[in-house]
């Protein structure tokens, strides 16, 4: 299977976004992509406060541009996350959306851990408009099992062991890491989660500078279950990168190091 992470530099106009997400999708399909991996709230990236003006229904404009790519190229697109609309009109959702080549949505999964921190004297608060989901999430595809995370859910391997625990084969992280974040735990944290449990994980990013002058790491990647980094972006870039994944090493490695089976709590 080949799979494609996509990275983007996210603005605050949509009608940008989607465009270069979707000629993004279209060179992702002519490097021969089978499943193509978008980052965090791929379609809008603004002032915080302004995430519940921006969010979508499901479905709505940015679930059917995603389904209708999904059909129109034959491929499965997991959807990054996109600011979901909620019955509370002051507060989103940060959720995963992820298509079969039919245009069908197979599955989708709502952030549960919230970036609320500070970092270089600047405060970050998705709690403020973003409410947290309550369950982690997975779906199968030709026999593998996909589990879902995004971005600050990384830092929670109590979540990477319970997809585990429930078979996951694959799991995504979308993510929009800070500049200074990345740089420090990114990559160490993504294949740590890949080591762990024994898993790919597909880490799309948002990269570059936004609207509001935060810095995002980027770095993109794509890590197999021996922890060995596949394929991996530069910090600053749009673009896609592509690259061809083996399932059969997911049971190569656990059989040769059973650690899931040597568990003792």
């Amino acid at each position: 299977m080949n799979i494609s992470v996509i990275q983007m530099n996210s603005t605050d106009s949509e009608d940008r976004n989607l465009e270069i997400c979707g000629n993004l999708i279209t060179q992702a399909v002519s490097e021969g992509a089978d499943l193509i991996s978008l980052p965090e709230t791929f379609h809008w990236i603004g002032p915080e406060e302004e995430k519940p003006l921006h969010c979508s229904p499901v479905p709505g404009t940015v679930s059917e541009f995603l389904s209708s790519r999904a059909s129109q190229h034959g491929v499965y697109i997991h959807g990054g996350s996109i600011l979901e609309k909620t019955k509370d009109p002051s507060v989103c959702a940060n959720t995963t959306l992820f298509f079969s080549p039919d245009g069908t949505l197979q599955a989708s999964y709502r952030k549960i851990h919230l970036f609320d921190a500070e970092i270089n004297g600047t405060q970050y608060r998705e709690s403020d408009v973003v409410v947290p989901g309550r369950e982690p999430a997975s779906t199968t595809l030709n026999s593998l099992i996909y589990g879902f995370s995004i971005c600050y859910d990384l830092r929670f391997p109590e979540l990477y062991r319970e997809l585990s625990l429930q078979g996951a084969d694959i799991i995504f992280c979308p993510a929009a890491f800070t500049q200074t974040t990345g740089q420090a735990h990114w990559e160490t944290l993504v294949r740590a989660r890949a080591i762990e449990n024994q898993v790919f994980m597909i880490a799309a990013a948002q990269a570059g500078t936004d609207v509001t002058g935060k810095a995002y790491y980027g770095n993109s990647m794509i890590v197999d279950p021996w922890g060995t980094i596949l394929v991996r972006m530069d910090g600053k870039e749009e673009g896609c990168a592509t690259v061809e994944i083996n399932p059969e090493s997911i049971q190569e490695v656990r059989k040769n190091l059973p650690v899931l089976k040597h568990r003792k709590l």
